[in-house]
């Protein structure tokens, strides 16, 4: 699944991004996301965004 962009907010899940997977697009809440491997450089931020929203 590759990310295009952010794509809108919502109180219950947070912001969501557009993704596409094949020929397939749609939205998904980036809590939702995780990012493979460790070593990309979009790892820690979408973490930490994960973490503070499991937190919130």
């Amino acid at each position: 699944m590759k990310v295009l962009k952010l794509s809108s907010e919502d109180d219950l899940y947070g912001i969501f991004v557009r993704v596409r997977e094949g020929h397939r697009i749609g939205s998904v809440p980036l809590c939702d996301v995780k990012v493979t491997p460790k070593s990309d450089r979009n790892f820690c931020f979408v973490q930490e965004y994960v973490v503070w929203f499991a937190n919130r």
